[in-house]
């Protein structure tokens, strides 16, 4: 496993992009355009995460449908102390002897992929950021 690149690491910066990530370890969990559009990351219980005990529930205004979150109990809606909303900026997940976490850094990888693929303009053949993400 290798650590990021800095000019993905660049772009993704300059992106404005967020990202949830877990409190303890610095797992990301998701990323978006806007920290709004974590507060709708679900498990795979159907849960969602930034929230105590709530799900995601469609509620229908002036003909359109929109998705708000749902307690399930007192206090569901409360934030889960467990998880942060941050600017999305890619971190090296280190071990303590200073080699590369694998397990870690191959999340990382999964959402800095996806991070690129928000924001890259692959009709561009002149984005720098391109021919890096072909490579790797």
């Amino acid at each position: 496993m290798r650590k990021i690149d800095p000019v993905l690491r660049k772009r993704i910066e300059e992106g404005n992009l967020y990202i949830l990530r877990t409190r303890n370890r610095d797992v990301p969990l998701n990323v978006s355009y806007t920290s709004e559009g974590l507060l709708l990351t679900v498990n795979k219980h159907n849960k969602l995460i930034c929230y105590k005990d709530a799900i995601p529930v469609i509620e229908r205004r002036d003909n359109k449908k929109f998705v708000v979150p749902k307690a399930l109990s007192k206090g569901g809606l409360a934030p889960n102390p467990f998880v942060k909303i941050e600017k999305f900026i890619p971190k090296d997940h280190l071990n303590r002897d200073g080699t590369i976490n694998r397990k870690l850094q191959g999340f990382e990888f999964r959402w800095v992929d996806k991070g690129l693929k928000l924001l890259l303009d692959f009709n561009n053949p002149k984005d720098p950021a391109r021919e890096v993400y072909k490579s790797s």
